[in-house]
């Protein structure tokens, strides 16, 4: 019976050993699993992590280079308008100039006129009359 005992005894304890081999290799299994989706979703966090600055990054970028851009379209503007008032300087005196010449030439031909007239009713406007 001690025999039968003995051997029963033993091929429980293989049972068991078994048993407590699957559960621990089922558990680290279970652990490696855990551990492995803990891994990828940092990973894949990491990655959206490193989309997202790098997309924060691009858009500070493209501001900056959009501020640039205005701040140099506003230098280049104010150039213009600059150039534009000097413009408008030279083209009002010119225009004033212009303006006064013939006013001058106006003045001119009326007196020139004045001064043929008077001859021709002084009846010495003969030899002028020619070149009226």
């Amino acid at each position: 019976i001690n025999a039968e005992y003995g051997e029963a005894k033993e091929t429980q304890d293989k049972r068991t050993s078994e048993k407590v081999e699957e559960r621990t290799a089922k558990s680290d299994k279970e652990e490696n699993n855990k551990v492995d989706k803990e891994e990828s979703k940092k990973v894949v966090q990491g990655d959206q992590e490193e989309k997202k600055a790098k997309k924060v990054f691009g858009l500070k970028e493209e501001q900056q280079k959009r501020t640039q851009k205005e701040e140099e379209n506003t230098e280049d503007l104010e150039e213009f308008e600059e150039y534009i008032d000097d413009l408008s300087k030279k083209i009002g005196k010119r225009v004033i100039e212009l303006y006064l010449q013939q006013r001058v030439q106006q003045k001119r031909q009326l007196q020139q006129r004045n001064f043929y007239s008077r001859l021709q009713s002084q009846g010495r406007g003969g030899l002028y009359e020619r070149f009226y």
